[in-house]
């Protein structure tokens, strides 16, 4: 049997899966969930969990050592507070000048403090395709055509170049055709970043590349990195 696995819980429905994945497979657990952030359902009847305060990190970690976890998963989007009016309990606070900093380098800088400081406390931080093999996506094609050989050219380019901006944390997507690089995602913007990519040539959708980075360990990673692709011969919808 695994270790006991606790879940750090933010928004979505991503952590209400860890959890029905853990019953599922009768691997014990505990959920930390956040006011405001975590969706109550997550918690629902019979599921062990206690509800924080997001700056209350010192009560955070009290909670999951009584509860004697030892793999610790992180998993949904958590808002960035508002430093100016936060309250954090004393371990917060010792650790609020590092957040701070990192903060200002980006997300991953920022995960990287939260998860140094969690492993220090003795937790095994674990990726969520760790606890759910079937997240990431299978290999091959999903659709009836194949790539060609100046698919597979724009393939190369776009996953090497995703994961520059995956290492710049700028973002995890990237099109590209013909070797002309279309679009990137910026933050929160995938959508975008595929609908102004179609629009640079009328009536077809150039390939698109996603790739979910593994952040600071794993501990932010929901996928593997993975393929999305529309076929040079798929025709948008007038």
């Amino acid at each position: 049997m695994p270790p006991k696995l606790g879940i750090i819980a933010g928004r979505g429905e991503l952590p209400r899966t860890i959890v029905q994945a853990c019953q599922a497979a009768g691997r014990d657990f505990f959920v930390i969930a956040f006011n405001g952030e975590t969706d109550p359902d997550t918690v629902g009847a019979g599921v062990a969990h206690a509800w924080v305060d997001l700056p209350a990190v010192g009560r955070t970690i009290k909670l999951l050592k009584e509860a004697e976890v030892a793999d610790l998963v992180l998993i949904g989007p958590v808002g960035r507070p508002d430093f100016a009016n936060l309250k954090p309990d004393w371990h917060g606070a010792k650790l609020l000048p590092k957040i701070i900093k990192a903060a200002r380098q980006g997300d991953d800088a920022l995960m990287k403090v939260v998860v140094d400081d969690l492993e220090s406390q003795g937790f095994t931080i674990i990726g969520a395709e760790d606890v759910l093999a079937n997240l990431g996506a299978p290999g091959g094609n999903f659709g009836a055509h194949e790539a060609d050989a100046a698919d597979w050219a724009d393939i190369r380019r776009g996953m090497a170049i995703v994961a520059e901006l995956g290492r710049l944390d700028i973002g995890q997507a990237v099109v590209v055709r013909d070797g002309y690089v279309l679009a990137v995602e910026a933050p929160r913007a995938r959508m975008p970043c595929c609908n102004a990519a179609c629009n640079f040539a009328p009536g077809t959708a150039p390939a698109c590349w996603s790739s979910g980075q593994n952040r600071a360990r794993n501990a932010a990673s929901i996928c593997r990195p993975l393929v999305l692709r529309r076929s040079r011969r798929w025709r948008r919808p007038a």
